[in-house]
């Protein structure tokens, strides 16, 4: 009776849980807070209560027995460009074979592999795997096509190879020697082993220079041996010259394949044809392998079989099997979707955020009004993304961007605030009416003018042409440009860099007295001076 209750608390609790995240993913930053800190206070009660109800279960005894663990029969996965050409049986359908305590499953397409690697997995997970990759250097009649077949495979396997994570054997088939082997059944001679005892993943190169080694290292009784080291350490020499290492190198290094070691085969009857590595033979030796007088299928390697290790088999006496924490996955699945709930909220205000800098970064239609509206904006933007900051949702993950938005804000405000400026707007009138030639009353506003500019060597600066509204809305603009023109012009002639000054008509649009006297009109009649950013200044404030 107390298991059915805590069952029916455990299906409410998740059912409200579902409720209060379905609601969390509100736009309601406020609301959200509160479904939020509701739906991780159901997650903590419904985390105790599937104890309450492990606790409650019938006790089992168990008895555990040290006994040694059987070792599965390996299985190896034969793949790359000759699996097929080389190891399938001949006149039959069947692409598995029994050899050297192993099965040995041909791989010559994706879905096969995806198959087979699920049924071992759910049926003997403890099997033993590896990839072999067999190479013929006589495959092909030139080494190009042996790298080309390389690079197709590669291509054709690239979703298996992300996937596949297994060591891997690299198998190098070729007759180094003209022994015959009576009591071989194979006439093979392998250098090295598959050893499954041996997991640790090395880069190619590193295999190829434990191979080097063996072939440095091994005793000559016979003069077949010597002429097996000696032709390794040449078909060595050969991958490498032929640019079959570097694409070896390149297949196993973009790959999930792990190189366990390099085998060599001396395969005796040799092969039915001569290829890539026959060929260089007898270019630079004038050498040709011998030639088998039928095809028959290369042998396999030996296999150390995996080390059996002492495991303890529990056996239960009574009872069911241990019911499992749902709960928890449950949990971290829910927080996992508030967290991605968060991180697109975050990714929304970033996206505001810069589309708002690309708009208060524009400097070049600036002037004195323009500068105070666009201060009074940001200001205003700042004080919204304060708010934002606040908010405890996004705070909660820590992932909240709003206080960096405010920072960033008002730095360009202060850089805004700091920009020196200068308006003719006083008594002394620099232009008359439909005029853009400058008077000679001007000359006090000038020299202020040119004071200011020549005290910021460095910054470029933007003339700012304004006009009253007597006249039409195209003269007034042409009007007003000629006005900027004019104080352009003014200070270059006073030694000042001309490509430093910028020009801006700003029409009748920003009028600062009424047109409708002559005064005022005249106080419109103006030109305003702006003290652009440098350009390290300018690239810190359009850049987020």
């Amino acid at each position: 009776m107390k298991r059915v209750m805590l069952r029916y608390a455990l299906i409410s609790t998740a059912i409200g849980i579902l409720i209060s995240f379905g609601l969390s993913l509100t736009p309601s930053f406020a609301l959200s807070l509160k479904l939020m800190v509701i739906m991780i206070g159901l997650m903590m009660l419904m985390v105790l209560l599937h104890c309450f109800y492990i606790l409650c279960s019938p006790p089992r005894k168990q008895i555990e027995h040290d006994l040694p663990q059987a070792a599965e029969r390996p299985v190896i996965l034969i793949i790359g460009p000759y699996a097929t050409k080389w190891f399938s049986q001949v006149n039959q359908n069947d692409d598995v074979r029994f050899a050297n305590q192993a099965t040995w499953l041909l791989v010559s397409e994706e879905k096969e592999i995806t198959r087979r690697l699920h049924n071992i997995r759910h049926q003997a997970p403890n099997t033993p795997m590896m990839a072999f990759f067999p190479l013929l250097p006589d495959g092909h009649e030139n080494s190009g096509m042996l790298i080309e077949a390389l690079n197709r495979w590669q291509h054709h396997f690239s979703a298996l190879l992300e996937s596949l994570s297994l060591p891997c054997i690299l198998a190098i088939y070729v007759r180094l020697s003209n022994e015959q082997r009576s009591n071989s059944p194979y006439n093979a001679t392998w250098l090295g082993e598959i050893d499954f005892n041996q997991q640790q993943v090395l880069s190619y190169s590193t295999a190829v220079d434990n191979l080097k080694n063996q072939l440095k290292t091994r005793m000559e009784f016979t003069v077949h041996d010597l002429q097996r080291t000696v032709m390794g350490k040449n078909l060595i020499c050969w991958l490498d010259k032929s640019g079959l290492e570097q694409a070896l190198t390149t297949l196993f290094t973009r790959s999930s394949l792990h190189v366990n070691s390099v085998l060599l085969c001396d395969y005796g009857n040799g092969f039915n044809r001569h290829g890539a590595w026959s060929s260089w033979l007898e270019q630079k030796y004038a050498l040709l392998p011998g030639l088998g007088s039928t095809l028959t299928l290369p042998p396999f390697p030996p296999v150390k079989m995996p080390i059996p290790q002492m495991a303890k088999f529990p056996t239960a006496s009574s009872g069911k099997l241990p019911v499992v924490f749902w709960s928890l996955g449950f949990v971290v699945l829910l927080l996992g979707g508030q967290l991605l709930n968060a991180s697109w909220r975050v990714h929304l205000q970033q996206q505001q955020f810069h589309q708002q800098i690309r708009e208060f970064s524009t400097l070049e239609d600036l002037s004195i009004i323009t500068l105070k509206q666009r201060i009074s904006e940001m200001e205003k933007a700042q004080k919204i993304w304060s708010e934002c900051a606040t908010v405890l949702p996004l705070h909660y993950w820590g992932l909240s961007p709003c206080r960096h938005f405010v920072d960033e804000i008002g730095k360009r405000v202060t850089q805004l605030k700091e920009l020196p400026t200068f308006s003719t707007q006083g008594p002394t009138p620099l232009f008359n009416s439909g005029s853009a030639r400058l008077l000679p009353g001007a000359i006090l506003q000038l020299k202020e003018i040119e004071t200011l500019v020549k005290a910021y060597p460095q910054r470029n600066v933007l003339i700012i042409g304004h006009s009253d509204n007597t006249g039409n809305e195209e003269l007034n603009l042409a009007l007003s440009a000629q006005r900027a023109d004019s104080v352009r012009e003014w200070l270059s002639r006073q030694g000042v860099d001309i490509l430093r000054l910028n020009t801006y008509a700003a029409s009748a649009a920003e009028p600062v007295a009424s047109n409708e006297s002559a005064t005022g009109r005249q106080r419109n009649r103006r030109i305003e001076i702006v003290i652009l950013p440098t350009a390290y200044i300018e690239k810190e404030f359009t850049t987020p």
